[in-house]
């Protein structure tokens, strides 16, 4: 899948486009400001600018869905692989991933 998300200038409101492929560009969270937004081939993820919370969408290349981002946790970035996504922790400050075969020794 060809696609791509950013951030508008000024209000931070999330848009992408290109190939919809498994809901990567109809998925994607329109109605709150974010900080910012990861892509990977046919899945991305955000954070929330008002609390930082993580929100993925789409499904990634290992048909592992990626939508079971942490819930209530408060994330300063986020990147994204192939078949998982990582944060950092604001609190903690340490990585948190999720998604299809995540790294063992990044979980808490």
């Amino acid at each position: 899948a060809v696609f791509a998300c950013g951030l508008r200038v000024g209000s931070s409101m999330l848009m992408c486009w290109g190939d919809d492929l498994l809901g990567s560009v109809s998925g994607a969270p329109t109605e709150v400001p974010m900080s910012s937004v990861a892509v990977g081939s046919s899945y991305a993820c955000a954070l929330s600018q008002n609390d930082g919370f993580a929100t993925c969408w789409g499904s990634s290349s290992a048909k592992q869905s990626i939508a079971d981002a942490p819930q209530g946790v408060a994330f300063d970035a986020v990147a994204v692989g192939i078949a998982s996504a990582c944060a950092i922790d604001a609190m903690s400050r340490k990585p948190v991933c999720w998604g299809y075969a995540r790294d063992p020794s990044m979980a808490e």
